[in-house]
């Protein structure tokens, strides 16, 4: 039960509801929130009633309503009440609705310059000029849909991830580089090439999530006939190491004829 015999001064009411005096004014002068006079002083006056009351306002305001459709619903019959507040329900529904779609556009706005951030990691041991050259190379084959695609999958990661993923690169490389005077078919090979198998796959199942489904013996040999025929990965083999490519495409079908 509402005890009446409580009383609050605006300034109480103010700090309880955490609204301001001029709101409160505001209401009263309306008759949202009518206060009673202090016959000694004239002052406003408000007892629990019209904190609970106070109360139901503040709620209806954060769901969206107008002053006019609060003091309709406050003084509405229950069949007048659920009528408004279907309409209400509506209207925040499709303000849900819209709020979720900015979202999500900002989600993957987003995503896509931590994923362009990210993508740098991998130019940073490379000439500017020819890492530049290579990224429009990319750019204008892959298109700016599967770019965004590419930046948003690197997105998943953290700079550090990136950091590490590239410094793993930068390794096996100069390991590979160490053993290219030997067959690919000799251990030394096959064991660098396990290791590169070790490390695309890593890269798929990080950067694609459940989108994942392993790195099978059709994927396998996608990666490597981009030994063969994608420029820019050419490119970035030969500049480690001129004859590099032809090198690791055949230890790679070696291990795939041997592994799958």
């Amino acid at each position: 039960m509402l005890n009446q015999r409580v009383i609050y001064n605006v300034s109480q009411l103010s700090k309880l509801a955490g609204v301001s005096v001029r709101t409160l004014h505001h209401y009263d002068e309306i008759g949202l929130l009518q206060a009673k006079r202090n016959s000694a002083n004239g002052y406003r006056e408000y007892n629990q009633h019209d904190l609970a009351k106070l109360q139901q306002i503040l709620i209806y305001r954060e769901l969206g309503f107008s002053l006019v459709d609060i003091t309709n619903v406050l003084s509405a019959e229950d069949y007048e009440l659920i009528s408004v507040l279907k309409q209400q329900q509506d209207l925040l529904q499709k303000r849900i609705t819209e709020s979720q779609s900015m979202l999500s556009s900002l989600n993957d706005t987003l995503a896509v310059l931590e994923g362009r951030e990210n993508y740098e990691i991998y130019f940073s041991g490379i000439p500017k000029e020819k890492a530049q050259r290579w990224k429009d190379m990319m750019n204008e084959k892959a298109g700016d849909e599967k770019m965004s695609v590419m930046y948003q999958r690197l997105s998943k990661l953290s700079k550090a991830e990136n950091k590490a993923l590239y410094q793993d690169v930068e390794r096996w490389m100069q390991g590979f580089i160490a053993v290219m005077d030997k067959p690919v078919d000799s251990q030394e090979v096959q064991l660098m090439v396990k290791q590169h198998y070790q490390m695309t796959e890593q890269m798929f199942e990080k950067t694609m999530g459940d989108e994942f489904k392993g790195l099978d013996v059709e994927l396998y040999q996608h990666v490597m006939d981009l030994l063969k025929s994608d420029q820019v990965t050419i490119e970035i083999y030969e500049h480690y190491k001129s004859g590099i490519t032809e090198h690791l495409y055949q230890a790679m079908n070696h291990f795939k004829q041997k592994n799958f």
